[in-house]
């Protein structure tokens, strides 16, 4: 699963990887704790990886044991002069790879314009058309 980790003083600072897999507290009640999606997971019998970069998921991708990717974004694009943005294309070529190979792929984002690396990808894949009504 590539997750999108959320930035230090920002709203968007409580979507971590430690929330995804042991939950929150809730909004009403702080003594209950949300169930996380990663213990929903889990309940299904399922095990994931989280990786939060390009290389990270690259490296996870061409290793053949997943069936599932997940893409869990919200990106404005590769951060320029960061190590991560050489790997970007060799990503959407390997998303590409593992879904006309037969793998699933499942791809969550936000609103515009935090939808980059979903879009790359659709681009990408053959047979698919785009059309924003």
């Amino acid at each position: 699963m590539m997750f999108y980790q959320g930035k230090k003083s920002s709203k968007d600072e409580p979507i971590t990887v430690e929330s995804f897999e042991k939950g929150m507290p809730s909004k009403d009640d702080a003594n209950e704790k949300i169930k996380s999606p990663g213990e929903m997971i889990h309940e299904m019998g399922s095990e994931y990886k989280i990786v939060t970069t390009y290389k990270e998921a690259l490296e996870e991708l061409v290793t053949g044991t997943y069936s599932i990717a997940w893409l869990c974004t919200a990106s404005k694009g590769i951060s320029k002069g960061s190590n991560d943005e050489n790997y970007f294309e060799s990503f959407i070529k390997a998303i590409v790879n593992f879904f006309v190979s037969g793998g699933g792929l499942i791809m969550f984002a936000e609103n515009p314009p935090f939808i980059f690396e979903i879009n790359e990808i659709l681009k990408a894949l053959p047979g698919f058309t785009v059309r924003i009504d």
